[in-house]
């Protein structure tokens, strides 16, 4: 995973670019889920 099959040349910078918007969508998506896991405790009766 973050590594492109066949383009052994791209320049570390844009696979850190790669891997740095990866990690940001995974921990906005883990943000999302725990906001929700949180408004379902909360509006639990």
């Amino acid at each position: 995973m973050g590594t492109a099959i066949g383009c052994p040349s791209q320049p570390g910078t844009a696979l850190e670019d790669a891997d740095q918007s990866a990690i940001e969508a995974y921990q906005a998506e883990q943000a999302k889920e725990q906001a929700a896991m949180d408004d379902s405790l909360d509006t639990k009766p």
